[in-house]
């Protein structure tokens, strides 16, 4: 027995299609955004703009777990369970860093925030601050 299938083409409607995607760097907060919401906080642009922060770390008022602390330089410390946070600009690592001192909120793109060593990406994993969080800050010119 032999079976021959046969192509039948149809013919479409028109239609238009637009879209509009991420900038490059910004691709992969947005997939984690996606899949990542019971581990991560995510602050894109929009909701930066909604919270109309002072200082950058006027994000972390309202996260759970996180103290806020005035500090020297006109800005907040951020800790979590009295650790401070890894940050994270542009993809590039910058330790010891204090979110205030490396960013205006009219800068940011994008944030994300773990609160531990839960959902990190495995790419900022760093065995020293499992408990610690991590904050990945996302420029808007970077």
């Amino acid at each position: 027995m032999e079976i021959v299938l046969l192509a039948a083409p149809e013919e479409l409607e028109g239609g238009n299609v637009s879209a509009s995607s991420p900038p490059t760097k910004l691709r992969g907060f947005y997939e984690r955004s996606k899949q990542n919401r019971s581990f991560g906080r995510f602050f894109d642009e929009e909701r930066v703009r909604r919270v109309n922060p002072r200082i950058a770390s006027d994000l972390f008022r309202s996260v759970p777990g996180v103290t806020l602390a005035s500090n020297q330089s006109g800005g907040n410390t951020i800790r979590i369970r009295g650790c401070q946070p890894m940050v994270w600009l542009d993809d590039q690592r910058v330790p010891g860093a204090e979110l205030d001192d490396l960013i205006v909120p009219s800068e940011i793109a994008a944030i994300e925030f773990y609160a531990s060593s839960a959902g990190i990406p495995a790419q900022y994993l760093e065995r020293g601050n499992r408990l610690c969080g991590l904050i990945l800050v996302w420029t808007k010119s970077g």
